[in-house]
């Protein structure tokens, strides 16, 4: 068993290639457990955006700076086999533009220092046991993603935005192991592709820990230090307009049971 999950998450890690759940830890066998986790990530953002005649390429023409965003997570259980949790992240950068662009019929100059980026994501997600034992576990999951994103232009003299926001389901697979009584590895990875008429949408959120447990002699509440990895991707099409865009980097945080 423990050797099967052990592959199962390698196959995540290579399938992703390029998300947050920590789903029980370290937590015995059917003892139901409420989670509070708060975490860094620090990332770099890189990709695409075309909207309200801007378009701009994130990596060669704006020079957006590798940041630190927090995050938290709330886990309940259901049952012993089905979990629900709420997950938030705020990202937030900014940058300067290094050409000339049109942005909402207004055109801007090279050096326009007041362009930042803003996604609001919350994730509602619940998973259901797959395969569980005193090593480790094998979740499916679901779930719906919703995404407030807005960009800002301004300079000077004038200031522009560009807001949207789209809800849209996943699925995905999450798992762990025990490696000691006191470490876990465990990973998460959520996907869904979707077309509807001139709209398209595709998403992956991968990530990958290792947590240490902080208070090995208290069994009432848990305290794990984690450390890891996160990449998430998405890329949505309409008619009018586009955006792609990767955020990649480690992340590090506390979590709890209780």
């Amino acid at each position: 068993m423990k050797k099967s999950i052990i592959l199962v998450l390698m196959l995540l890690f290579l399938c992703a290639a390029s998300a947050n759940a920590w789903e029980r830890h370290l937590y015995p066998v059917n003892k139901k457990s409420s989670v509070l986790e708060i975490y860094g990530w620090s990332n770099e953002l890189y990709g695409d955006i075309s909207a309200q005649g801007l378009n701009l390429n994130l990596e060669r023409e704006a020079n957006f700076d590798t940041t630190i965003k927090f995050g938290a997570r709330f886990m309940y259980p259901i049952t012993n086999s089905t979990n629900l949790s709420l997950a938030f992240n705020y990202l937030y950068d900014e940058a300067t533009v290094n050409k000339t662009f049109t942005f909402n019929g207004k055109n801007y100059n090279t050096g326009t220092r007041n362009v930042d980026l803003a996604n609001s994501m919350f994730d509602f997600m619940g998973s259901r046991v797959l395969t569980r034992d005193s090593s480790g576990w094998l979740d499916f999951c679901y779930g719906i993603k919703v995404i407030n994103s807005e960009l800002n232009v301004s300079d000077k003299v004038r200031s522009d935005r560009w807001n949207v926001t789209f809800p849209f389901p996943y699925l995905g697979l999450a798992g762990g192991t025990k490696i000691t009584d006191r470490l876990l590895l465990d990973g998460h990875f959520k996907f869904i592709s979707l077309n509807y008429g001139d709209s398209d949408l595709n998403s992956h959120d991968f990530d990958m820990s290792m947590s240490y447990k902080l208070n090995p002699y208290t069994h009432d509440t848990e305290w794990m230090a984690m450390l890891g990895y996160r990449n998430f991707h998405i890329k949505g099409d309409n008619e009018d307009d586009s955006v792609k865009l990767y955020y990649r980097g480690p992340t590090f945080g506390i979590v709890g049971r209780f």
